[in-house]
């Protein structure tokens, strides 16, 4: 029997309260925690006790969601936990690896929402080395290593001690989206889109293998998620092929290649995920190699699949729980529990029963299957001078490695105390009693804090007594009442309704999916497991699946905008060390208690000022029509901004006095642990703040804006604009303003200017509405490293500032998605590329596509309204003209201009790695349609002068985006040369790079 659990509320919600994709999902190895990262930048860790029970959910003594981490800056691709449970870590399209560790004391309020964290997670370490998009991370079995992989087609292993980078993996020639460590400790698995699975080994982290074969023709997926058998014999790899069919490839570890394989999915294999639970064919025979067995789970698109290596076909498929693409797996260290997380943003928890599957394998027998193999891990790879340097004051380092088992895994040890972050030698029974204590996985418990909560509740909220859960929701004795049963699931195919359509039923001679080399060292059995050949059979059914989705009530998000009033919380205020010398104003200051935390002005759009702009795509106004403006962000009583680094801890708070003296004025300080590094005062109400490492800014009701420097000097005197700020935004010495009135402008602090001229935003919304969104708004606003604005809307188009051309460039439109077949996200195409800023806006827009398809009428032609009433459209005289060209003609000149777009786009964005990507598809496509004359402007583009002389008079810059432009060139020559209509053209320009490259 399954029990199938779907929850509406575990969702990484937008503004307009709808679930964002969730990329990936870990449940923590005690079982009681379950963490998500979504496409929101954010990761969220959940209480599994509401999910498991509806008891509990309806209960709200309990907590559901425990705490939202803010640190990153990008979508996160990939979450997880050590083996100990003490760390999670995470990678990110900021192409950055926090490191997370639980500490004592409040979580405090989540930024820019009414969130109250109940958990006290951290960034501990934020690891650099990465030049793209992190896809992939991965930890050791004994925690000792940590493994991150990215688009930048590199390998980089960290210590799992330091956290120091130890060692630079190359030798994959495309993206690397998947990672996994061998569970015996010998070697670690990479996956990459340039069709190989690499096996390095961990003693030398050489290259071991190269294994291609099961990878000739494989498409290029989002995601790639390999998995490693829990005895250590066999990996599977998603993304293989067999001829035309997708498959999961079964890899074995003692020749590297791949003679087996899981055929039955229709499209291509995403994911794969092993239980971790040893298990046997006959309890009656002890437990070696032939007698072992293992399960594992497959996804490919929205089905999943449930697989027994002793049986060759699935044991269950799931094909409805989800609407969309299942994108990351995670069963719990017990193997009870298969949690899985889909782009439409929901999770779901598919709970077993071990008796179902096969006899579980005795203790101990999968450690002594390990001292099989004869491996000894030699001395750990350590950087011996970030050891010394990090030796006194790091805590991540204890006495003796982080190791835990199955059956009690370690005590999650919370961090407290003004020196949590130096380094504290404890032996195992020298752990403090003072500590969270998350029991054995058999006994199930609600998350430690909830009595640590009864302690410490959070100020500002209203106490209240959270309950303990006292032990696993399904080991009750009795139902709960009002409680919706799960779905109940029998093992047994019925006659109906497959859910898997293509799998086949093969004829084996022993009926196993694949087995475990034999104990004395002989090759498994011939003909063992699912073959290559397309099946003949005819189809197994296997019963259909729906699970049941708990309706709960809707949870209510703060109406501003959480990005505009935000610092990145992975920076610290300054890189300055000597704002802490010395005496500092308002060093005696003491921190207000933050008790009556209370809204004094809600959001409103300012109207005792004429407006610079309106709406103006409409055939006429209308009377008593609005002119369009940006609301002003809510007063509270106190705001604040966290940041965190390895050493300090800076907060930059305001207060807004509602009573008293000094009522209608605000205060802004900055404070580190209990210090006060500075504090000014205004005459006005902060409405909103940001900033970065070099600088911080509020904008107060009036209108104002005032910059300070990390010791609270004023960099500028107050600016005053047009309104209040809407959007607010930092990144390194560039502050970027949005006004209620539209006026947008960005300062370089350390140059004391401003980067243009106030721009207005009008021309954005009057160019941007569509008939199905007549009314665009700012969803995002943000800025680029090189000070350089972008500003997404909700009509999906994606515009940025360019000083040069003085003026608004588009750098994404819904339009691409109607005539480019490398429009992201359409299915089966346009996925070479990977995931760079570029394709990550084209992936968010691609969303707001659907749901505008979705709200179309069925024509797809919605009419323009305008409060209720259809605007008048202009219609053209004249009898209809037939249409022109083919759609054939079509595609091609939109997917040209579309990869022109891209290419300029990632220009605009600095994303080198995308511009090549993007440089080399457009050189394809012009190499296939044979367009010589657009192809030879491209050469002559990037060949510049022929006599060209650096410091010359010539005004061709020879590079582009640090690349050189004529070795660009070598690699679009190379691609015409092999062409059919253009090899003429590629080998004339071939010779002539060679002649250039002599003289």
């Amino acid at each position: 029997m399954i029990n199938i659990v779907k929850p509406l509320w575990t969702v990484h919600n937008d503004d307009k309260d709808k679930p964002q994709t969730i990329f990936s999902i870990a449940i923590h190895p005690d079982s009681s925690r379950v963490a998500t990262g979504g496409i929101d930048t954010k990761i969220r860790i959940w209480s599994t006790a509401p999910i498991l029970d509806q008891d509990y959910e309806n209960n709200e003594k309990v907590p559901k969601l425990l705490s939202t981490m803010t640190s990153h800056s990008g979508v996160v691709m990939c979450i997880r936990w050590n083996n100990s449970g003490k760390y999670l870590a995470s990678g990110s399209d900021d192409r950055i690896v926090m490191i997370w560790n639980l500490e004592f004391g409040r979580g405090g309020k989540v930024w820019g929402s009414n969130e109250e964290n109940v958990e006290n997670w951290k960034a501990v370490r934020r690891l650099v080395g990465h030049d793209s998009d992190v896809s992939g991370v991965a930890w050791s079995s004994d925690d000792l290593y940590l493994a991150s992989v990215g688009l930048d087609s590199t390998v980089l292993i960290w210590s799992g001690r330091s956290f120091e980078l130890l060692r630079k993996l190359d030798g994959h020639q495309g993206f690397i989206k998947g990672v996994i460590f061998d569970p015996v400790g010998q070697y670690l698995a990479t996956q990459s889109d340039d069709n190989t699975v690499k096996i390095w080994s961990t003693d030398t982290w050489m290259l071991v293998a190269d294994i291609t074969a099961p990878f000739k023709g494989s498409p290029k997926t989002n995601t790639t998620r390999l998995t490693w058998s829990p005895e250590g014999t066999h990996i599977v790899t998603p993304n293989s092929m067999n001829g035309p069919v997708f498959v999961a490839a079964v890899i074995d570890r003692k020749t590297w290649t791949s003679n087996n394989s899981m055929v039955g999915h229709e499209n291509i294999i995403e994911v794969a995920a092993f239980n971790p639970i040893l298990f046997l064919r006959d309890a009656s025979k002890p437990p070696d190699g032939p007698n072992l067995c293992t399960v594992v789970a497959l996804c490919a698109r929205s089905t999943i699949s449930i697989w027994v290596t002793s049986q060759s076909q699935p044991l269950v498929v799931f094909d409805d729980v989800f609407d969309r693409d299942v994108l990351d797996l995670s069963w719990s260290s017990d193997g009870t529990q298969l949690w899985a997380c889909s782009s439409e943003g929901h999770v779901a928890v598919f709970t077993f029963a071990l008796a179902d599957f096969h006899p579980v394998a005795p203790e101990g027998a999968l450690e002594a299957y390990h001292q099989t193999f004869g491996y000894r891990r030699q001395a750990p790879l350590v950087n011996r001078n970030a050891l010394v340097a990090a030796s006194s004051n790091s805590s991540l380092t204890s006495g003796a490695p982080a190791l835990g088992t199955m059956g009690q895994p370690n005590t999650l040890i919370a961090r407290k105390g003004p020196n949590a972050k130096r380094r504290v030698p404890l032996q195992p029974q020298q752990m403090p009693s003072q500590q969270f204590n998350p029991p054995p996985v058999n006994q199930f418990q609600p998350p430690p804090v909830q009595q640590a909560y009864l302690q410490q509740p959070y100020a500002g909220i209203q106490q209240q007594q959270y309950q303990a859960i006292p032990q696993h929701p399904y080991q009750q004795t009795h139902q709960p009442q009002q409680y919706q049963q799960p779905m109940q699931i029998q093992f047994a195919p019925v006659a109906s309704g497959s859910a898997l359509h293509h799998h086949q039923q093969l004829q084996q001679p022993n009926g196993n999916a694949f087995q475990p080399p034999m104990q004395n060292g002989g090759p498994p059995p011939t003909n063992a497991g699912w073959i290559g050949q397309p099946p003949v059979a005819a189809p197994q059914q296997v019963q259909q699946l729906v699970a049941k989705k708990r309706k709960v009530e809707e949870v209510v998000l703060d109406e501003t905008d959480e990005e505009s009033d935000g610092v990145d919380p992975y920076k610290r205020l300054s890189k300055a060390d000597y704002r802490l010398k010395g005496r500092t104003v308002g060093e005696d200051r003491k921190r207000p208690p933050r008790t009556d935390l209370r809204q004094l002005r809600p959001p409103y759009i300012p109207r005792e000022k004429e407006r610079i702009f309106e709406i103006s795509n409409k055939a006429e106004k209308r009377e008593g029509k609005e002119p369009r403006a940006l609301a002003v962000p809510a007063v509270e009583t106190f705001g604040s901004i966290q940041i965190e680094d390895s050493d300090e801890k800076d907060t930059f708070e305001w207060r807004n006095f509602a009573e008293g003296d000094r009522k209608g004025n605000a205060e802004v300080a900055v404070v580190t642990g209990k210090k006060t590094l500075w504090v000014d005062y205004l005459p006005h109400y902060v409405v909103c703040a940001a900033g970065s490492e070099e600088f911080v800014a509020v904008s107060t009701e009036e209108g104002g804006l005032v910059v300070y420097s990390p010791t609270g000097r004023r960099l500028f005197p107050i600016l005053i604009l047009d309104s209040p700020c809407s959007f607010l935004e930092a990144e390194g010495p560039f502050l970027l303003a949005i006004t209620s009135f539209g006026s947008v402008t960005v300062w370089n602090t350390s140059t004391f200017k401003s980067v243009f001229p106030p721009l207005s935003i009008s021309p954005l919304l009057t160019s941007s509405a569509t008939r199905t969104d007549p009314s665009p708004e700012i969803t995002t606003a943000a800025l680029q490293p090189n000070g350089v604005p972008v500003i997404a809307l909700s009509s999906g188009s994606t515009l940025s500032y360019d000083a040069d051309l003085a003026a608004w460039t588009r750098l994404c439109d819904p339009w691409w998605s109607k005539g480019s077949d490398l429009w992201e996200n359409r299915r089966g195409k346009g996925n070479a590329g990977g995931r760079g800023i570029v394709r990550g806006i084209e992936s968010a827009v691609n969303d707001i596509v659907i749901e505008s398809n979705n709200n179309a009428s069925t024509n797809g032609d919605a009419p323009m309204e305008t409060e209720g009433e259809n605007s008048e459209q202009t219609v053209p005289e004249g009898d209809a003209q037939e249409e022109v060209g083919t759609k054939e003609m079509f595609r091609a000149a939109v997917g040209l201009a579309h990869l022109e777009t891209r290419m300029k786009a990632a220009i605009a964005l600095k994303s080198d790695s995308e511009y090549k990507t993007f440089l080399l598809s457009y050189s394809k496509r012009l190499s296939e349609e044979g367009y010589r004359s657009k192809a030879e402007e491209l050469v002559r583009e990037l060949l510049g002068p022929v006599y060209f002389k650096p410091g010359g008079t010539d005004k061709w810059v020879p590079t582009v985006l640090g690349w050189n432009k004529r070795d660009l060139l070598k690699e679009v020559l190379s691609i015409f040369a092999k062409s059919r209509m253009l090899t003429s053209l590629g080998t004339e320009y071939q010779d002539t790079l060679k002649k250039i490259a002599a003289a």
